[in-house]
């Protein structure tokens, strides 16, 4: 093989599935485009404030800084490739033509997710995804060459066909501010959700006022404080699902005050009940 000096090579593509991790992260952000190809399961998906559901065959766009995360369910088996790259992926000896359209990309062309794609597109866009993918699991040759023209290929798909006007700017979301309240809140949740979390903590940990609090949280995750922490509870609660744990010892672990309020949130975000969700395991 051609000894080539080793540049780093700014793209990310791996597979994430629940064969041997849960797909769940706490809403995060990044300066890279992240795209998203579900492969197989469904999930439930948030991109800033919006929540929706996906299944497989869905691809979803997420812009630099968009807060979002992917939740998924332990009794499904999820597959979801993923593509993250930033404006440091490109060379800088780009044309202007170039220039003009990646500049455009990366302000936040505003994609209705999941994208609607005709079943053409969906399979080149695959196509395309998966030979990223291979290209730099391999890394033959000139890896980088391929790589980076069919991401080029992508992009022009994806904002001749699917791209609507630019997103308006500033965002609430997209503040400083917002994400450093939601830093603050997350590492609350993390460190004590098994105890009485009140709305009133979340919004000292940040010096915030409660409803403004309230409002900020609203508008970056789609949804409030309690359901939020319901939902990571109920996360919780799956882990020890497959221990041998009773429901109440699981339920009190988690941090819920009683046994009716865990089988309520847990058969709101599960569509079961603990009992029969635990007999799939």
């Amino acid at each position: 093989a051609l000894k080539m000096p080793d540049v780093r090579f700014r793209l990310k593509t791996f597979k994430r599935s629940s064969d041997n991790e849960y797909i769940y992260a706490h809403p995060h952000w990044h300066d890279e485009v992240e795209l998203l190809y579900f492969l197989s399961g469904d999930a439930v998906q948030q991109v800033n404030e919006r929540i929706f559901d996906v299944y497989q065959g869905d691809i979803v766009i997420i812009n630099s800084g968009e807060v979002h995360s992917t939740y998924t369910r332990r009794d499904l088996y999820n597959e979801i490739l993923v593509l993250q790259f930033g404006t440091d992926f490109f060379p800088p000896w780009q044309d202007m033509a170039e220039k003009k359209y990646l500049e455009y990309f990366f302000k936040g062309v505003d994609y209705n997710n999941p994208v609607k794609c005709s079943a053409g597109d969906r399979e080149q866009i695959y196509r395309l995804i998966i030979d990223i993918y291979r290209e730099t699991a391999e890394k033959k040759d000139a890896f980088e060459m391929v790589a980076r023209a069919r991401v080029y290929e992508l992009i022009a798909l994806l904002m001749r066909n699917y791209g609507n006007e630019l997103k308006k700017q500033p965002s609430m979301y997209n503040t400083a501010k917002a994400k450093e309240m939601l830093q603050n809140t997350f590492n609350l949740i993390d460190r004590a959700f098994s105890d009485n979390l009140t709305i009133e903590q979340a919004a000292k940990a940040s010096n915030l006022s409660v409803s403004h609090f309230c409002r900020l949280f609203k508008m970056t995750t789609g949804m409030t404080f309690g359901d939020y922490l319901s939902l990571y509870r109920v996360n919780k609660s799956e882990e020890l699902l497959g221990t041998s744990r009773t429901i109440s010892e699981i339920a009190y672990e988690c941090g819920f005050n009683s046994i009716p309020t865990f089988l309520r949130a847990f058969k709101k975000h599960r569509k079961s009940t603990p009992s029969a969700y635990r007999a799939r395991l």
